[in-house]
């Protein structure tokens, strides 16, 4: 079997694809985890929003829209 250019290059393209893909879903696989670190869990938002200066703001809403 002979190695032609045309191989050789074609070898590359593909080894150069992989490692590109190789890359992306590294990138997006380290975005994911910095997503899931920096989440609030549920009791830490229900603390913030009973602090929040609008909640009576939302409450009176709320009871406008269901007359």
């Amino acid at each position: 079997m002979q190695i032609t250019p045309e191989y050789l290059a074609m070898m590359a393209l593909l080894g150069g694809g992989i490692g590109f893909l190789w890359n992306k879903l590294d990138q997006i696989r380290k975005e994911l985890s910095d997503i899931s670190n920096h989440a609030v869990t549920h009791t830490v938002c229900e603390s913030r929003r009973e602090k929040c200066p609008c909640v009576k703001d939302v409450a009176e809403l709320k009871a406008t829209l269901r007359k």
